[in-house]
């Protein structure tokens, strides 16, 4: 029979709902299982000279980039150190300087 993979998926609870759709026929939702870990922030090393990009700043103070742009408009963090081409940039030492100030 056409439906016996439904009622055997059902059966072995892969199944989380069956769905109609428009034109009659049910569609299985098959459970997709736990969620994927997030990623791991990037390792930075602040005791080397070296230079931070924004992505790593962010990790580091756990804040979002409108954040860190906002406080550094605002005067709470310094300006980029450098850019390279487009990407902006701080040094280690900078920084080192910014999170000693937020503790």
């Amino acid at each position: 029979m056409a439906w016996e993979w439904v009622r055997d998926a059902i059966e072995a609870g892969k199944v989380a709902e069956v769905k109609a759709r428009k034109r009659g026929k049910a569609k299985p939702l098959v459970d997709a299982g736990p969620a994927k870990p997030a990623k791991a922030p990037p390792k930075v090393y602040l005791d080397r000279p070296g230079r931070v990009r924004v992505n790593q700043v962010v990790a580091m103070l756990n804040i979002s980039r409108v954040t860190l742009y906002r406080r550094q408009r605002a005067g709470l963090y310094p300006p980029f150190d450098g850019r390279d081409q487009r990407m902006p940039y701080y040094l280690t030492e900078t920084v080192s300087a910014m999170l000693k100030k937020n503790d």
